[in-house]
């Protein structure tokens, strides 16, 4: 407490850069009526400058609109408290009891998508809000209006996805079934993705323009050939190349390149660049790119798949994916340098000190 008995002269002022810089937080579930009385009182006489914000709030039990209304009210009335964190986004379900109250969104019963997790797939399950204590209300739409932000589409929550269906004739028929003209231009969109291509800026009116028409009629095939016709609101990509899909995991990866390594005869997987051969994706890359070469393939959406492990991507697509670009068919790889030494003697050898060379320049056999 003195650290001048001690014969030490502090060289900063801590007590200073306390008032300066910090700010206080606490957490409670106490009623929003309690917080001026109990607490902002007594706190805005000991700590008249150092601010103070709720990092966990949540009365359970209580009408959401008008407890964090109060709350809101309040932080306006006091400067010095900036306000709150609402706890929590989602029920906590490795809790047990009332710590399962907080979230106002559980889990629902329809999977939107799957992730594997170091070999075990692990469902991942839509969002349902949570009822407020007002009958007929949710809280995030209680959160919302207190808030002044736009309320949720709940109705979209459960149903699945564009970018989680298949992209095939079941998966246009899922997204066909929510009779959604959004849904069906993401479905759209990623269609053209998946052959290479981008919808020209500015065109998302075309875009939608085709889900409407699809939403209303049509099937899978129609969708493709329409698409694969090439409309000029369509921008394809003349660099697009079969890469491997970095949603699928190492293992699938592998066996379908060593399926294709003993089909193909244009080239030879033990002719794999350093550059490529060290990582199993840009492996894939190399060999999914020269064997779709090779076949003359032209329906990216059968042709490019090697037992789902590979997708028709575009170039600004793979192009961020470390390596893509240079170990697709067509790409240049980057020459690997080495550090080099000298020999002296037959018993001295002194290092080249930042000396290197070059031991690969290698260019792709062939060009797109």
């Amino acid at each position: 407490h003195h650290p001048e008995n001690y014969g030490y002269t502090p060289k900063h002022n801590i007590t200073a850069a306390y008032e300066a810089r910090f700010t206080h937080s606490f957490n409670t579930q106490n009623p929003a009526t309690d917080l001026q009385h109990q607490f902002l009182d007594a706190y805005m006489t000991h700590f008249p400058s150092t601010p103070v914000y709720i990092g966990e709030y949540h009365r359970v039990g209580a009408s959401q609109a008008d407890d964090l209304g109060m709350i809101l009210s309040l932080a306006e009335q006091n400067p010095i408290f900036l306000g709150i964190s609402f706890f929590q986004y989602q029920v906590a379900y490795w809790k047990a009891g009332t710590e399962r109250d907080f979230g106002m969104f559980g889990l629902g019963s329809v999977s939107l998508a799957a992730m594997d997790y170091f070999g075990t797939t692990y469902q991942i399950y839509c969002l349902e809000p949570q009822s407020d204590a007002v009958p007929g209300m949710v809280m995030p739409s209680a959160l919302a209006n207190v808030y002044g932000g736009p309320d949720v589409n709940y109705s979209a929550l459960c149903v699945r996805r564009p970018e989680a269906v298949a992209l095939n004739g079941s998966g246009y028929s899922e997204i066909l079934a929510q009779h959604s003209v959004p849904q069906m231009a993401g479905f759209v969109e990623r269609l053209i993705h998946r052959m290479g291509a981008t919808v020209s800026p500015g065109a998302e009116g075309s875009l939608h323009s085709l889900a409407q028409v699809f939403v209303d009629n049509g099937s899978f095939e129609d969708l493709a050939s329409e698409v694969a016709s090439r409309p000029s609101w369509i921008d394809f990509d003349a660099h697009a190349n079969c890469v491997a899909d970095r949603g699928v995991p190492p293992s699938t990866v592998q066996q379908a390149v060593d399926q294709v390594c003993s089909q193909a005869t244009s080239f030879s997987c033990e002719d794999i660049p350093e550059q490529c051969a060290g990582n199993i994706y840009r492996s894939a890359d190399y060999v999914f790119s020269r064997y779709y070469k090779e076949m003359g393939a032209t329906k990216p959406l059968v042709d490019c798949s090697f037992q789902g492990a590979a997708v028709y991507a575009s170039s600004e697509v793979y192009g961020r994916w470390t390596g893509s670009s240079q170990c697709v068919d067509g790409g240049v790889m980057v020459p690997i340098l080495q550090e080099t030494s000298t020999t002296l003697g037959p018993n001295t050898e002194q290092a080249t000190t930042g000396a290197a060379t070059a031991t690969t320049v290698a260019t792709a056999t062939s060009t797109t």
